[in-house]
């Protein structure tokens, strides 16, 4: 990367390396230090700005660096030097197991929670994004546990309001027979896959 594009950057980013390069002989060069590039649209990028969010969540973040160009309508470029979470020292001792999204649901919240986890692959393959960019386990169960949802379901915790907009709509359920089995479609109509 040339100091013309990301010159304002340089004193942080040599700050940062100073410290990268102090953990790394602290954790005897152990470190796996990766780097990853995203560029997204200015205007618009609700999804990939969640996907970015989710990203840097799940890893270690050493350095960023960013640059805008005004081509194409502008766009935010971000150069992302990171470690994979599991590499930080502890890590896998301090992890606590994943809890099962489905405890604590009826029966018949389970065959709803199965049946949108499909719609959730279908939608993720459609759309090409990961399948928890769509609705995570957490949120698909909480969804599951709604007797109904139709466009008037306008919050789900935990859930951006532009996911439940772009994605809700294929969960919708008329009123469903207690041992539902059908998967819903848009506009409720059940549609086996």
């Amino acid at each position: 990367m040339s100091d013309e594009v990301f010159g304002a950057q340089r004193p942080k980013a040599a700050a940062r390396k100073a410290r990268s390069e102090k953990q790394k002989k602290e954790n005897g060069n152990k470190m796996n230090v990766q780097l990853k590039t995203f560029s997204i649209p200015a205007c618009g990028s609700e999804m990939m700005e969640e996907y970015i969010n989710k990203f840097l969540r799940s890893k270690r973040v050493l350095d960023i660096e960013k640059h805008f160009s005004p081509e194409s309508g502008g766009y935010w470029t971000f150069c992302i030097e990171y470690m994979d979470a599991e590499s930080n020292t502890g890590a896998q001792q301090n992890s606590k197991p994943q809890k099962d999204p489905t405890e604590g649901l009826s029966d018949v919240q389970k065959q709803r929670y199965e049946r949108y986890r499909e719609i959730r692959k279908d939608l993720a393959k459609q759309f090409n994004v990961p399948h928890y960019l769509v609705f995570n386990n957490e949120e698909l169960a909480a969804i599951a546990q709604l007797d109904h949802v139709g466009p008037e379901t306008q919050k789900i915790d935990g859930v951006a309001p532009q996911r439940l907009k772009d994605y809700l709509q294929y969960f919708y359920t008329k009123d469903e027979p207690k041992d539902a089995t059908a998967t819903m479609q848009p506009n409720g109509e059940d549609m086996p896959f």
